[in-house]
C-alpha cells in the first residue's frame, strides 16, 4: 500500500514509540481516523509508524501524543502493575516519539 510505504520509510521502519525495527510488525496507523475525515486518508502527514501493541493502545486511547511529540499512557489501576503493561507501555510514558 502506498500510504503504509510512505510512512514506514518515515520513519525509517521503526515504531515511533519503541523503535522496533521489524517492518513485518509495522502499522502505518492514521492519526486521524480513516473513517473521520476521508480527505485527509492518504496524506502522510496523518501517519504514525507503529508496532502492533503501540498501534492498538493508541487506536484504543491507551496511548495518546500531544503535540509537543510527548506520549501519554492511561491504563486502568488494576493491570498498572503487571510486568507486560510495564514493559510495553508505561514505561514510555513522558518520553517523546521518534520522528
Amino acid at each position: 500500500c502506498y500510504f503504509r510505504d510512505l510512512i514506514l520509510a518515515g520513519y525509517a521502519e521503526a515504531c515511533a514509540v519503541c523503535g522496533l525495527p521489524l517492518a513485518s510488525l509495522l502499522v502505518a496507523s492514521h492519526i486521524v481516523p480513516w473513517s473521520s475525515d476521508p480527505a485527509e486518508r492518504m496524506n502522510p502527514r496523518n501517519g504514525l509508524c507503529l508496532c502492533g501493541t503501540h498501534d492498538r493502545a493508541f487506536e484504543r486511547g491507551h496511548l495518546r501524543i500531544h503535540r509537543d511529540y510527548v506520549i501519554h499512557i492511561s491504563i486502568p489501576s488494576p493491570v498498572r502493575q503487571h510486568s507486560a503493561v510495564q514493559d510495553w507501555l508505561l514505561r514510555f510514558d513522558g518520553s517523546r516519539i521518534q520522528l
